[in-house]
């Protein structure tokens, strides 16, 4: 159903009830955001308080964490007696801690806060434990300042954390300006065991100076953060709280404590100086050689120590100890022409300086851990009560925004009461009035309906209710109704005459008119309109009658009159004279094709037969292509087998040409080795001539022998000169093989010369046969390409003579197709002669 479709009850139902549903939403919706800030400062309220627990156990536990840090550094002389008191009082808070924690609602706690509670709840259960270890001292002070520190690192991250849970820019603020506030003083309890373990022990140990140094560091760091987010009056009750002896106290005493370092610089300083290479070596050198360089360098060692010593006075707040010591070192030092290294006096003077210079280094501090501890936990109970000043100005904040909050959701609920009461009064009222105006008009609208529609033969006014637009409709209508009434009378008697002659103009019939005058200006203007249609009307009925009259006898020369018409019945006129002129065209459209047909069919008769004549001709010399391109095909495959025969002899020659290259190089190496045997057998003639020529010198010596020898050594005469003619000989016969041996040589030089020639040759008739190899696989390549190209030929030809006969047969058929055009053509003439139009020709 449509919008419009629904009655006025329905429409106005809905103009009351669709704005007051969303007042309702929204003032609810307002209603809920106002429930949930009450929910969320409630609950902060709770954890405001929850934080303040928080900051009592915290402080408590840094109470024990000193004491148990100071009891362990002084081996249990320290806070022996206090221990107990202090457990207690840890255990009260701790107790209240839980308790609170059971009361929170935990609803609003995402769960990383709900996880820091459980860890440090979890830790607790091993306090017990921690304490007793403590007391026995089987701990060390390291894992007790770790243990509580975790302890409290919990609780300070979740109240860090709580700020988050706030919506409340200025509350956040405060809520962490007193985190930081807690953090500082987290951090000076810290700092007051590590004080108390350092002023016990005497010196820092370790890493304990940084430590010591970084805790002050972040105080000062927490204390600017609470600074920046704190309230002024908050700041200014700090400040003044601050402003106490004890404060001053601890500064001096850090002040002490991290400048030790530079004094014991300053001790190392002395200890060099006096120590190895320094005033006692070099006086006990002086004593022993009397070398004046050793006791220009005690007068120049003293002289530095006694600067040193006054620069320490003079930059670090000294106590009366450390000055007798420095007194004790100097002293002893001051006057050198007294000194002597050989008397029992001057050595236990000499241990006197060792004792004071290791005093000075291992009791640094004229500090009681005690009055250290008294004094910084003076100022963390300062602290504590600027932490109570604090808590208690964020929970009054809390519960004043708490207060607020409530009031506005109670105040926003009675006040959307009220509003919703007071639209639904007066909803109720104007509904019930416009409801009953509109009944009272609907009901006589209808009783006028159903005498326009003769249902009722009597009009009744309407009944009048006040004087607001209903009423005023009333009584216009009612009016309006009798006048009405008078003026329906007279239209009906004018449509009743219209609905006659239409009846007529319907039939066909267009010479009847409306006579009667209405009433209804309208009406009377339809049966003018009526009245002129039909006038019109018949005027070109007559006139398409008698242009269709002549149509029928094909004369189509006469056009239809201009009138003055407009709609389907001006399109109907324009119509026949476009019918008229569609004709006309086509008609001497016709005459036109007819007489192009019929020329151009006699054209196409005569290039038929030109066609025919040609293909005939063309298949005719198609023919004998074929024949040579068939002769040229047999002669290249004759080609292509002698290209391969050609191609085999050449890689025989080649074989051949490699064969004969291989021997020459056999032949070449086989005269370098014969140059090498030759070689060797001049060595060995060589050789032999030696050989022959020291026999012949050994003939000569023993003929010369055998001649001293006389009688007795002509035997032996007789063998020397055989022995000489045998070697000259031997001399003789080694020249003939050296000549021949070197003619050998000569000749294979020469055959190796030849050999090397034949290598070359051989290459170039390789090279030749090679390139000889590639031009005939070219012309082979080129060959079956041709042969590929003439098959190629072969078949297109075969094709064209194919083509060629179905050119023929379709120049036939398309002859007959032309005769069949031209007969068709003069038909065609002869209908367009019988019509008579505008254009019309006799003949072309």
């Amino acid at each position: 159903m449509k919008f419009k479709d629904l009655s006025i009850k329905t429409k106005l139902s809905i103009l009351v009830l669709t704005p007051m549903f969303f007042i309702i939403v929204l003032g609810l919706s307002f209603i809920y955001q106002e429930y949930k800030y009450k929910q969320e400062y409630g609950t902060l309220k709770q954890i405001i308080k929850f934080d303040s627990d928080i900051s009592l156990t915290i402080h408590e536990l840094q109470k024990e964490r000193g004491i148990f840090v100071s009891f362990i550094s002084s081996n249990g002389k320290n806070f022996k007696n206090e221990i107990r008191n202090q457990i207690q009082n840890s255990d009260e808070k701790i107790e209240i801690l839980k308790n609170s924690y059971k009361t929170l609602n935990k609803n609003f706690l995402d769960n990383t806060n709900l996880e820091l509670l459980e860890e440090f709840f979890n830790s607790l259960t091993n306090i017990k434990n921690k304490r007793n270890l403590a007391k026995s001292m089987q701990i060390s002070t390291k894992e007790v300042l770790d243990y509580y520190s975790n302890l409290n690192s919990n609780l300070l991250k979740f109240i860090a954390r709580s700020s988050a849970i706030s919506k409340d820019s200025e509350l956040t603020r405060q809520i962490l300006a007193y985190y930081n506030f807690l953090m500082a003083k987290e951090k000076a309890g810290i700092e007051r065991a590590i004080g108390s373990n350092v002023l016990i022990e005497g010196t820092f140990k370790d890493n304990m100076l940084s430590l010591f140094t970084n805790l002050i560091s972040a105080q000062n760091n927490y204390i600017s953060e609470f600074e920046i987010y704190s309230k002024k009056e908050n700041l200014s009750y700090a400040k003044q709280a601050l402003n106490d002896s004890s404060v001053s106290k601890v500064e001096d005493i850090r002040d002490i404590l991290i400048h030790s370092q530079d004094k014991l610089k300053y001790i190392i300083s002395i200890e060099e100086i006096i120590g190895f290479e320094g005033i006692i070596h070099n006086i006990k050198n002086y004593e022993l050689t009397k070398n004046i360089s050793y006791k220009n360098k005690v007068q120049s060692k003293i002289k530095e120590l006694e600067t040193l010593i006054k620069d320490y006075k003079n930059d670090f707040k000294i106590s009366n100890r450390e000055t007798n010591l420095l007194n004790t070192i100097q002293n002893r030092f001051s006057n050198y022409s007294t000194l002597s290294q050989n008397s029992n006096d001057s050595s236990l003077d000499n241990q006197k300086v060792v004792n004071a210079i290791k005093e000075l280094k291992t009791k640094q501090f004229d500090i009681e851990a005690t009055y250290w501890f008294d004094t910084i936990t003076n100022k963390i109970e300062i602290l504590k009560t600027i932490d109570d000043y604090l808590s208690n100005n964020l929970f009054s904040i809390i519960n004043k925004k708490y207060e607020e909050v409530s009031f506005d959701f109670y105040k926003n609920i009675v006040m959307l009461f009220i509003v919703i009461l007071l639209i639904s009064i007066l909803a109720i009222y104007i509904f019930s009035n416009i409801s009953k105006s509109s009944e009272t008009i609907y009901y006589g609208i209808e009783r006028f309906m159903k005498f326009i529609n003769r249902e009722i033969n009597e009009i009744e006014d309407i009944k009048v209710h006040g004087n607001d637009e209903f009423g005023k409709i009333a009584t216009m209508a009612n009016k309006n109704m009798k006048q009405i009434n008078d003026d329906l009378e007279e239209d009906m008697l004018c449509v009743a005459e219209a609905v006659l002659v239409l009846n007529k103009m319907r039939q066909g019939y267009f010479n009847y008119r409306i006579n009667s005058t209405a009433a209804n200006p309208q009406i009377q203007t339809f049966v003018y309109s009526v009245n002129k249609s039909l006038d019109i009307q018949a005027s070109i009925f007559e006139d398409i009658l008698q242009t269709l009259e002549k149509y029928t006898h094909y004369d189509y020369t006469q056009n239809l009159k201009d009138v003055d018409v407009k709609g389907d019945l001006d399109k109907l006129l324009k119509g026949i004279n476009s019918l008229k002129e569609s004709i006309t065209k086509m008609l001497v459209t016709s005459q036109d094709i007819g007489w192009t047909l019929k020329n151009s069919s006699n054209t196409l008769l005569n290039n038929v037969d030109n066609l025919n004549r040609s293909s005939n001709d063309g298949a005719v010399r198609l023919e004998e292509t074929v024949a040579a391109v068939d002769e040229i095909s047999e002669n290249i495959s004759a080609t292509n087998s002698y290209i391969k025969e050609m191609s085999q002899n050449a890689k025989v020659l080649s074989n051949s040409s490699n064969e004969g290259k291989e021997l020459a190089n056999k032949t070449t190496k086989s005269m370098e080795e014969i140059n090498n045997q030759v070689e060797g057998i001049k060595e060995a003639i060589t050789l032999i001539d030696q050989i022959a020529f020291q026999t012949n010198i050994l003939s000569l010596n023993a003929a010369v022998e055998a001649a001293t020898a006389g009688e007795a050594g002509k035997g032996f005469a007789v063998v020397a000169q055989e022995v000489r003619s045998l070697a000259s000989r031997s001399a003789e016969a080694a020249n003939k093989i050296k000549q021949i041996v070197e003619t050998a040589t000569l000749k294979s030089n020469e055959g190796k010369k030849i050999a090397f020639s034949m290598i070359d040759g051989y290459n170039n008739l390789n090279e030749n046969v090679q390139k000889t190899v590639s031009i005939i696989q070219n012309i082979q390549t080129a060959s079956a390409e041709q042969t590929q190209r003439i098959s190629q030929i072969n078949d297109g030809l075969n094709s064209l003579d194919k083509q060629t006969q179905e050119n023929a047969s379709v120049a036939s058929q398309t002859h007959d197709i032309a005769v069949e055009a031209s007969d068709i053509a003069i038909s065609v003439v002869k209908n367009v002669k019988k019509n008579n139009f505008f254009g019309k020709k006799e003949e072309y």
